[in-house]
Parts: structure tokens; sequence; C-alpha cells
């Protein structure tokens, strides 16, 4: 289900949040986990299929990080037997 996670925990102002604002209609697919910085959340990004998470940059937000890389892909793995490519 789900083949593509991008970690944006350290794009959350000035040209790294310029860059996920033009990047936002390509990433917003049902196959997409996003993991972006808690900051981001008071802006204006809307997402409506991909799934999204929300991390703070700090100790518990990078295990929370490595948790859900982890999870997800592979679960994906798993399901999938190796026949999809994990990006």
């Amino acid at each position: 289900m789900y083949s593509h996670i991008i970690n944006a925990v350290s794009l959350h102002s000035r040209g790294g949040l310029t860059y996920l604002y033009l990047l936002n209609k390509y990433l917003d697919k049902k196959e997409y986990i996003l993991i972006l910085d808690s900051r981001v959340r008071n802006k204006f990004l809307q997402f409506n299929k991909a799934k999204i998470f929300f991390v703070r940059n700090n100790i518990i937000g990078i295990l929370k990080l490595s948790f859900i890389r982890f999870f997800f892909g592979y679960k994906e793995f798993c399901s999938k037997k190796g026949s999809k490519k994990i990006t």
C-alpha cells in the first residue's frame, strides 16, 4: 500500500518549506507517507491523500521517526514479498 516514505523533519522554514509547497501536488498521493516537523503543523499545508506524521526534532522524535520508518517499511516489504521496491 505505502511505497514511498518521505522524511522531511528538517524542513520547517524558508527554502525547505517553499520546496515542500512546490511538491505538494506531487506528494499528495495515497502511496506516500510524509514525516514532517511539528513546527509545520501551523503552516498552511494541505495533504488530503497522503498519510502524515508530525515529529518533534528531539530524541523522542527521532525514535518515533525510526519506529514509523521500520514499521511501515517492514510491513510493506512483507506484504509484497519483495515484488515492489520500497523507496
